[in-house]
Formats: C-alpha cells, structure tokens, sequence
C-alpha cells in the first residue's frame, strides 16, 4: 500500500466540515471508479441534510437540540470514515484519484530507509584519557548511527645508505591502517574509551533507516588525548 491516504478530518466543528462533506458527495456521486460506495449515496446525503437542520436548530440551545445535533453529526463521521477508506483502497496511492473524490491526501512521507550521508563529524573535548568525543549533523529518520573508528600509526622504514655528497636522508614514512571498530549510538554524539593515547584515529559515521544504512561520512583523521 501507498504511503499517501484520502483524509478527512472528524473533529472539525460542523459548519466546517458540512461543506467538504457535501463536496465529496457531489464529486463521488458521479464518478464511475467510485460506483459501488460502502455506503449509498442517498443515505449519505440524506444524513448530511439531517444533520444540517439539527445544527441549526441547536443554536436555539437547549439539550435535546444539542444532543440531537450530536447524534445526526456522529451518523455523518461515520459514513465518512468509511467513504474514506473506500477511496484510500480504490485510488491505490493515486494522489490525482484521491483529489477527484473530494477528500484531501496524507503529504508524502520520506523513506527512513534513503539515509543521507552524515556531515560534520567532529572531535570534542574530552575529559576522559584515551577517549574520543565524537558529535555530527543528526540525520531525520535514522534509527541510529553506527560508528567506526581505526588506528592508523606511522612507521618509520629503514634508513637507506647515505648518498656520495654525505647529505642525512629522512627516513620515509607510510602509514599502518588497523581493522575498523564499530558501535553504535542513538543520539547524534558518542564517546569512545579505551582508546590508545597520542594515537590517531580515522572516524566515519553512517546512518541506519528502516531499510538500512545510509552512505559514510568523509573519513576524519583525529588524534585521541
């Protein structure tokens, strides 16, 4: 099923909603897709026109009126919801077959499974040795984030012979990636203990949605304290 539905809304004072009530009769009543109603349409107008003279005739007061008005209106809610559904099921998702039958349809709904990619990873203070604090952009919908953090290390190689001229050569340098460690986090914000001091870390953070993750963030390289 669609996520978009045919609404209506019941609560509404009357003189409100009496003129969509009579609207979706009006348009219902002579399209060929809605011929085969859960309720007939001389009913429904009938308990349309019933309820009508009862609201006017209650701004006179008096209980009985009131409670009368209430009874004729709680007839009209009823059929409604029921026209409701039937369009719902008959219009399949159809925003344009929901419109021509009177009612109005739900806003469209965003999957909480299309994740985007997080943004703004960033690294806060912590008062905690060899943690990492860790807070980005919340992302609507997601379930959680998953966090993935790695040890990178810079290893010295050895030192070729010098060259003729006697000059000194800098030892290159290339760095060692660990494996990745993941956790998960509720909220926007995270920090992660037991880490190694004056070791840096690569950080990514992806969010989860009804129908899985979104993309990584961009890799950002911090130092833990």
């Amino acid at each position: 099923m669609s996520y978009y539905k045919a609404v209506f809304d019941t609560s509404r004072p009357i003189e409100d909603k009496a003129p969509e009530e009579r609207d979706i009769h009006a348009k219902m009543s002579i399209i060929p897709l809605f011929s085969d109603p859960p309720v007939s349409y001389a009913d429904y107008l009938d308990a349309i026109n019933a309820q009508t003279l009862a609201a006017d005739n209650a701004q006179f007061g008096g209980i009985e009126r009131i409670a009368t008005m209430r009874s004729k209106e709680k007839v009209v809610d009823d059929m409604v919801r029921q026209l409701r559904t039937y369009v719902t099921l008959k219009a399949d998702g159809d925003t344009d077959i929901i419109l021509s039958s009177g009612f109005r349809h739900t806003k469209p709904r965003t999957s909480a499974g299309d994740m985007p990619k997080v943004q703004g990873v960033k690294n806060l203070r912590s008062e905690l040795s060899g943690a990492l604090k860790l807070k980005w952009g919340p992302v609507k919908n997601a379930g959680f984030y998953e966090v993935g953090v790695r040890p990178i290390e810079q290893i010295k190689l050895p030192v070729p012979p010098p060259p003729p001229t006697g000059e000194p050569i800098e030892p290159e340098k290339e760095v060692e990636e660990g494996a990745w460690f993941t956790t998960a986090s509720k909220p926007a914000s995270i920090e992660i203990e037991n880490l190694k001091s004056l070791m840096q870390y690569e950080v990514r953070v992806r969010a989860n949605g009804a129908k899985g993750y979104g993309p990584y963030s961009d890799i950002v390289i911090m130092v833990v304290t």
